[in-house]
């Protein structure tokens, strides 16, 4: 069953694809006479789509006629002919030009791409960001099916002695709902092995996962140098933010630590590091922390 869509109004209400089973339609209504249909309930401009997840609208954009779209990785991009807008998968700043000034945009140092590039990368994007909602018990039992082929007896020992069939999504959700990819399927399994007699909280098994996959999350973010450019908190402010949260596992914040501390602290990181590198910057906590904030 389908569970995301795409729909363009460029060809009068089209269903461009179902991502999620990666089977690809193309619905136009029509007339009884077989001509196209004027009628589109989804109200779209003429070169506006929505991406919709269970039939809920979760992004929108529209393009420009025939235009390309430079984007510029500057604070200050070189100024460019054209209509200023934003990428949508990112949110950079970026310009429609026409496909005459191609080479002048690229001259400049601005990467070009087409429509169907930016659609393609947009759609990419806000499936990456919602594949916690998309993985259902029936999809993780089919990739515990899967695994199982290549790793019968991990799944023998994991399922269902150690961990339910729901405690392994929650698991796998809440790794996708950061960001990690869960295609190493076997390593983050073997983890609730070692580490559920202990505790069965998912949070405290995703943690145990994210350091078992610890030197794939760091590689993509090395410099090309090797290194890791951090934030790290000052020891004392660490130490206060433990005692506000729960020793073992994640909790609101006490009464005894005020969430508007918490926001200045998070807000002068994020100050700092944009300040310093112009990037997001790469937040270093205590284990206890990192899941609380």
């Amino acid at each position: 069953m389908t569970t995301a869509a795409v729909f363009s109004q460029a060809s009068g209400g089209v269903l461009i694809a179902s991502p999620v089973n990666r089977t690809a339609h193309r619905w136009v209504p029509r007339n009884r006479n077989g001509s196209r249909s004027g009628h589109d309930n989804l109200r779209l401009k003429p070169r506006e789509y929505v991406i919709s997840l269970r039939g809920v609208e979760v992004a929108r954009w529209e393009t420009h006629n025939d235009n390309l779209l430079a984007i510029s990785s500057e604070v200050s991009p070189p100024p460019l002919a054209g209509t200023a807008t934003r990428e949508p998968a990112f949110g950079v700043s970026a310009v429609w030009i026409s496909p005459s000034l191609q080479n002048q945009a690229l001259a400049t140092g601005y990467a070009v791409v087409d429509q169907s590039s930016v659609v393609a990368t947009h759609l990419a994007e806000v499936i990456k960001q919602h594949a916690y909602e998309l993985l259902t018990r029936q999809e993780t039992k089919r990739l515990l099916d899967r695994l199982a082929e290549s790793h019968p007896k991990l799944v023998e020992e994991l399922l269902p002695k150690v961990l339910s069939l729901g405690e392994a999504q929650k698991v796998l959700q809440q790794l996708l709902r950061e960001q990690v990819s869960i295609r190493d399927l076997s390593t983050i399994l073997e983890t609730p092995l070692d580490t559920a007699p202990a505790t069965r909280h998912p949070v405290l098994l995703v943690e145990a996962a994210r350091q078992a996959l610890g030197r794939a999350l760091v590689r993509p973010l090395l410099a090309e140098d090797g290194g890791l450019r951090v934030v790290t908190l000052d020891h004392g402010i660490e130490e206060e933010l433990s005692r506000a949260f729960a020793p073992q596992m994640p909790s609101p914040v006490s009464a005894g630590l005020q969430p508007s501390f918490v926001r200045r602290i998070l807000e002068g990181l994020r100050q700092l590091g944009e300040s310093r590198w112009r990037l997001p910057p790469r937040y270093c906590y205590a284990p206890r922390l990192r899941a609380s904030i």
